[in-house]
């Protein structure tokens, strides 16, 4: 995993800000390499595979992904809870973020 500061960085961020780090460029060629998918029917993918909205709470949940010729990949598990009027991934901060993306390598 790339460390800026001593703190390990995504290598993806969607949206993207930017040009796509090195390491995403190498294995999937950019974002256009790039999709997600729903792991656990709770969630809501855009049309070009980049943004995942929670829809529903439950218990269990990963997000399923595609980058390069990885076609088989998962995040770890989470819980989409309530947080006020509207469901969240519980726990889906940036170092869950950091955190999948070490599950990948």
């Amino acid at each position: 995993m790339a460390q800026w500061r001593g703190r390990p960085q995504p290598a993806l961020r969607s949206p993207s800000v930017g040009d796509a780090s090195s390491l995403l460029t190498a294995v999937a060629g950019g974002e256009k390499g790039v999709r997600f998918s729903d792991g656990c029917g709770s969630l809501n993918v855009s049309q070009d595979g980049l943004l995942v909205t929670a829809l529903t709470v439950t218990p269990e949940c990963h997000v399923a992904a595609q980058i390069g010729n990885f076609t088989n990949l998962s995040s770890n598990s989470f819980a989409i809870v309530t947080a006020a009027a509207e469901p969240s991934i519980f726990g889906w901060a940036q170092q869950d973020c950091v955190n999948f993306w070490k599950s990948l390598c």
